[in-house]
C-alpha cells in the first residue's frame, strides 16, 4: 500500500465532512460508511469518545483490500459539543 495515496485519499473522505455540526455528525453513531477512492477502502465511523452526549471521535481507516485490510492506516480527530468538524485530523 502507498502510503501517500492511502493518506490522500482519507483526506478526500473527511474532506466530505468538513463543516459539519456535532448534531449532524452525531447522527453518524452507529452508521458505518465505507467508500471506495481508486484501489483504496475508505471507512468512517463516529462514535463518543468518553460518555454518550460528550466529545464525539470521527474515525477514518483506509486499505487496499490486501493485507493492510488487517492493519489500516488509520486517523481520527475529536468535536465537542456546539463544534463543527474543520477537516483536522491527526
Amino acid at each position: 500500500m502507498n502510503r501517500q495515496e492511502a493518506l490522500a485519499a482519507l483526506i478526500n473522505e473527511a474532506s466530505r465532512l468538513v463543516g459539519r455540526s456535532y448534531a449532524e455528525l452525531a447522527q453518524l453513531i452507529g452508521k458505518p460508511s465505507t467508500v471506495q477512492h481508486g484501489k483504496y477502502q475508505v471507512e468512517v465511523q463516529a462514535h463518543w469518545d468518553d460518555k454518550p452526549n460528550g466529545t464525539l471521535r470521527l474515525s477514518f481507516a483506509v486499505d487496499d483490500g490486501g493485507f493492510r485490510a488487517f492493519f489500516p492506516l488509520t486517523q481520527s480527530t475529536l468535536v465537542e459539543p456546539g463544534g463543527t468538524f474543520t477537516g483536522h485530523i491527526e
